[in-house]
């Protein structure tokens, strides 16, 4: 169940003292199991696509501190604890930081790479607002894009359409969408790990067949399939042949996992690639 729906951007206080930022035209969850920022806090537009608060700095949990999350491009090493703290962020991050032999985070649209709308905004405003929301599921594509359960996900697109795709997702008032970026998803993974899921980015994919979204068993903050179901496009490039990237495992392989980054040559469109859409404060 899901309260009132916001008509303009609201401040939302949960019952451990965490704010989060409510975008216009979405309302928060009603339920304990989704009102709370430790356990995943879901918001919901009209048309029914959700989306989970990644908070940005100190967590708590009946106002106390418990952990606190750092907003940045991190270097994750499969077998191995997270690391304490990110090689990207804020104060360098139009510098050209390559993680994993060579991944970095596409700045400027460079021929058919996806690039992140506004990095810089992103950056910016998910520090000042204290966090951002993350798609609660893989993108489908119903009318256009959507964040919602139980539905096809929308496989066999290009990365350069998918960020087209995504950015297209329906926003009111001062928010935007977009593809998930590296900054993004790296520290959503922070979140669920120091939330108490740890060893979730070693985690490979649940389902060895495509099924639709939400459905694959694997759930972490109220985020569904980040390690099952579908690889996702991002907005990181590598240099050479092989720019195009994307992130995880998929029901094809199920022996890879979040911790994992890949390219390919061609700008791909297979049934194991799908994206995640983003939406923040530009």
């Amino acid at each position: 169940m899901f309260g009132k729906t916001n008509e303009s951007s609201v401040s939302y206080t949960d019952s451990d003292g965490n704010v989060a930022k409510i975008p216009d035209g979405y309302a928060v969850g009603t339920s304990e199991n989704v009102n709370k920022v430790t356990g995943g806090l879901v918001v919901q537009d009209n048309e029914g696509n959700q989306f989970v608060w990644i908070p940005v700095g100190d967590v708590k949990k009946s106002g106390t501190t418990v952990f606190t999350v750092i907003l940045g491009r991190y270097a994750f090493v499969k077998d191995q604890p997270i690391p304490e703290a990110p090689i990207q962020t804020k104060a360098n991050y139009s510098e050209k930081i390559l993680i994993h032999s060579g991944y970095q985070e596409s700045i400027n649209q460079t021929g058919y790479i996806a690039h992140a709308k506004a990095l810089k905004e992103f950056i910016d405003n998910a520090i000042i607002d204290g966090g951002y929301w993350f798609g609660r599921y893989e993108a489908s594509n119903n009318s256009g894009t959507k964040s919602k359960y139980d539905e096809e996900a929308w496989v066999n697109v290009s990365q350069s359409t998918a960020s087209t795709e995504a950015q297209k997702l329906k926003v009111s008032g001062t928010y935007q969408s977009d593809l998930v970026n590296s900054y993004a998803l790296d520290t959503a993974i922070v979140f669920i790990e120091k939330s108490g899921h740890t060893g979730y980015v070693n985690q490979s994919s649940k389902n060895t067949k495509k099924i639709n979204t939400g459905r694959s068993g694997d759930k972490v903050c109220n985020i569904y399939d980040m390690a099952s179901n579908c690889s996702e496009w991002s907005t990181e490039y590598l240099d050479g042949t092989y720019p195009w990237t994307w992130r995880g495992d998929s029901y094809t392989a199920y022996t890879y996992c979040l911790a994992d980054r890949f390219s390919s040559g061609s700008i791909s469109y297979t049934d194991y690639l799908s994206f995640r859409p983003l939406l923040y404060r530009p």
